[in-house]
């Protein structure tokens, strides 16, 4: 169960997660595709009309780049960081 008093919490584990899914989802629709060659995206299989709704939900609930920003911008509250050398 989620505790309420901490809401910042919440928002950055679903961002988390959401990253997570757009990664997976664009993963397994590309390599779905490539299993089945060109004839997956054919209109006798299943498997590019998935592939085509998991890229829907990603541009719908926020790509996985979307995510990634809002995440890294949680990051600066760590200062400057020397490069490595």
């Amino acid at each position: 169960m989620v505790e309420a008093e901490a809401p910042e919490e919440l928002a950055e584990a679903s961002t988390r997660a959401a990253f997570q899914v757009a990664k997976a989802g664009r993963l397994i629709g590309h390599e779905s595709i490539q299993l089945h060659g060109g004839i997956g995206m054919t209109a006798e299989y299943a498997i590019g009309a998935h592939t085509a709704h998991l890229f829907t939900l990603e541009q719908w609930l926020g790509t996985g780049g979307h995510h990634l920003s809002a995440l890294a911008a949680t990051v600066a509250d760590h200062g400057e960081v020397e490069p490595i050398r």
